[in-house]
C-alpha cells in the first residue's frame, strides 16, 4: 500500500506515509479536513484499500471523488453519538466492521472528541500504532477545530 498525503511541490520524501505508522494533522476547520481527505484518496492507486472514519459528513469525502479516483475499496464509516467511546474502540470497531489488512484509514475528529486523551494518551496510541503494524495499516488522524494545533501537540508530546 502506498499512501501520500498528495500536496503538489512537497517533497516526497515528506508526503509518504509508511505502513503500520499513525500520523496526526490539526485542521482549523471541518471542511478542511474533508478536503485534505479527498485529496488524499483521490492520489491513491485503485489497487490500494482505505476507509474513511469520522464523526459527519463523512460521505462528503467520497461524493467528492470522480469516477476514476481513489482507491477501489473504500470504505466510509460515521460514528455515533458516544464518541469517546467509539475513538477508545476504534481498532475494535475497525477489526470488526472490515478487513484492515494494508489498508488506509482516515480518521477525521473534532478536537473535542479526542480532548479526553489527555492522561490516557500513551496507551491509547501505543495501542493503535501497535494495531496498526500487526495489520500493516496506516492511520492519520485528521483533528479540526478550535485549538486543535495545541490538542495534536499536546498529544505528540505525550507518545
Amino acid at each position: 500500500m502506498k499512501a501520500s498525503i498528495g500536496i503538489a511541490g512537497c517533497f516526497q520524501e515528506y508526503q509518504q506515509m509508511r505502513a503500520g505508522s499513525v500520523y496526526w494533522l490539526s485542521m482549523d476547520r471541518h471542511i478542511d479536513a474533508l478536503r485534505l481527505s479527498t485529496q488524499i484518496l483521490s492520489e491513491m492507486d485503485s489497487d490500494n484499500n482505505a476507509a474513511v472514519v469520522g464523526c459527519n459528513k463523512v460521505s462528503a469525502v467520497v461524493s467528492e471523488l470522480r469516477n476514476n479516483e481513489g482507491p477501489a475499496d473504500l470504505r466510509v464509516y460515521t460514528l455515533k453519538r458516544n464518541y469517546v467511546k467509539a475513538i477508545l474502540r476504534l481498532t475494535e470497531q475497525l477489526d470488526r466492521k472490515l478487513r484492515p489488512s494494508k489498508r488506509l484509514i482516515v480518521c477525521l475528529l473534532p478536537v473535542e472528541s479526542i480532548s479526553f486523551l489527555d492522561g490516557n494518551s500513551r496507551s491509547v496510541l501505543k495501542g493503535w500504532r501497535n494495531w496498526c503494524e500487526s495489520n500493516g495499516c496506516t492511520l492519520l488522524v485528521l483533528a479540526y477545530g478550535e485549538n486543535s494545533y495545541s490538542a495534536c501537540r499536546a498529544l505528540s508530546l505525550e507518545s
